[in-house]
């Protein structure tokens, strides 16, 4: 529960600052390289026109959080992911949190070692989505039905070996911390949108199988994959060399990381294994066909 959350430590809050690299990246780095594959705000954009679409009545800028400029286009009638923005919210440092959507999601870094967590989830598990307590909720805005939640990073597992203060003080986030905190937040975000249609009232609770979700939320974590020209961006249970594969073999190799990831989750929820392959084969049907 928050109330008996670790303090914060300077780590958790380079975390926070990597989450928020990856969820409100700079559209030039500092090399001046315009990386164009950005795996959690790709998740951040489908869950937040979601948003937009089923809330036509709130404005568009109460989807974006503080310090974020939203830009609409000049010409005509637009859709929401048309909208451009600029900017990146505030991180809060004695909490290592900072809004995604206000009112509905917040990010929050912390040591998880040593917490009690539902026997759904792995002991081992990086990152989690639980109720946010804190705040007015948009109902109490009239701004939708969503309930309040937060993702939280497990600090102490995202972190990889180039981590290092000083280099994220200088801006220069360590690339495999940061890809296993942006790849930790494209699962919790896409996992998310379902949880989202149900509090609309869109869907009812248990209206997507478990083994549909899991599928959708490997393509866009660990099994993600995009190229665009030079640039190669893939989750980290995708094989090395995957990106020279011939096209035939690519999706086969996904199919199969897919079928890993995705398995090994339903299972956990499922305890008849003959019921979880049968969920699971039907899931891979549908969505990998």
């Amino acid at each position: 529960m928050p109330g008996s959350d670790p303090p914060s430590t300077p780590k958790d809050r380079d975390c926070a600052a990597l989450a928020r690299a990856a969820l409100f990246p700079h559209r030039v780095s500092r090399d001046g390289h315009r990386p164009t594959m950005f795996p959690a705000l790709e998740a951040l954009t489908k869950l937040r026109v979601e948003s937009m679409v089923s809330n036509p009545d709130v404005s568009h800028a109460n989807f974006f959080p503080q310090r974020v400029i939203v830009v609409r286009p000049v010409a005509g009638n637009y859709a929401p992911d048309e909208l451009q923005w600029n900017g990146q919210p505030d991180i809060d440092d004695a909490t290592a949190t900072f809004d995604l959507i206000p009112r509905m999601i917040t990010v929050k870094c912390m040591e998880c070692s040593g917490m009690t967590l539902p026997a759904t989830m792995p002991k081992d598990v990086n990152s989690f989505v639980r109720p946010s307590q804190f705040g007015l909720t948009r109902q109490d805005r009239g701004e939708g039905n969503e309930k309040n939640r937060e993702i939280v990073l497990c600090t102490n597992r995202l972190l990889q070996k180039d981590y290092d203060e000083g280099t994220i003080k200088r801006l220069e986030f360590p690339q495999k911390s940061l890809a296993a905190v942006e790849e930790a937040l494209a699962r919790e975000v896409t996992k998310m949108r379902d949880s989202l249609k149900v509090d609309r009232g869109e869907i009812q609770e248990g209206g997507i199988s478990k083994a549909h979700s899991e599928v959708v939320t490997a393509l866009a974590a660990e099994c993600y994959y995009n190229q665009h020209g030079k640039e190669v961006k893939k989750g980290s249970q995708l094989q090395a060399g995957y990106s020279m594969l011939p096209s035939p073999l690519q999706h086969w190799a996904r199919n199969r990381c897919v079928r890993s990831v995705a398995g090994k989750a339903v299972e956990r929820e499922v305890d008849n294994a003959k019921k979880a392959k049968s969920l699971l084969d039907n899931a891979m049907k549908d969505i990998m066909t």
